[in-house]
């Protein structure tokens, strides 16, 4: 569907509906080792700088680059709801894993938390500390099952609701898990 062509400070990449496009660096090596082309399309921009790192699109999601937390994919409904939440500069800030399969749905992980997406919850926003909170309990296969609802201000703390729970973070960093 498409050409290759390697150069010594990157590879541009072609196809008849992206038209060429160039990647370097972390973000080239990235979507080589995601798969390429065949897993997440070609690029549709060339790799371009964003606030504090990089970013190239791509048709089947995109790749974000810092220093801090290397270069990461991120696709589909949690993409769009992290660009909702103002992508590498809003809450959340950079990927720090790629987007990842789990039984039952997905996940990307952010330096201020991680997105969950569930065909039954949909997409759900479960922020730090959270976020490692419901991991150390083994995510949706523990009795929390997915987050419902994204993580949001409650009297005395934070909240996030789980199919069969809650995880509450008090206002000194607390965090107590609650069953239905």
């Amino acid at each position: 569907g498409g050409y290759l062509t390697t150069f010594r400070g990157g590879t541009v990449f072609w196809s008849s509906s992206t038209g060429a496009k160039a990647l370097r660096g972390s973000i080239l090596a990235r979507y080589v080792a995601h798969g390429g082309p065949k897993v997440l399309g070609y690029p549709t921009t060339d790799d371009v700088k964003a606030v504090g790192g990089a970013k190239a699109e791509l048709q089947g999601g995109a790749i974000y680059w810092s220093a801090a937390t290397g270069a990461h994919v991120v696709r589909g409904e949690i993409l769009a709801r992290w660009r909702q939440l103002g992508a590498e500069t809003g809450r959340l800030g950079y990927p720090t894993g790629d987007d990842t399969a789990v039984s039952g749905g997905s996940r990307s992980a952010f330096r201020g938390g991680t997105i969950w997406w569930s065909p039954t919850t949909g997409v759900r926003v479960v922020e730090s500390p959270a976020a490692e909170a419901y991991a150390d309990l083994g995510g949706p296969t523990s009795y929390l099952g997915f987050p419902t609802r994204d993580t949001r201000a409650v009297a005395g703390g934070r909240r996030t609701d789980f199919q069969g729970g809650y995880l509450l973070v008090a206002a000194d960093g607390e965090v107590s898990a609650h069953r239905n």
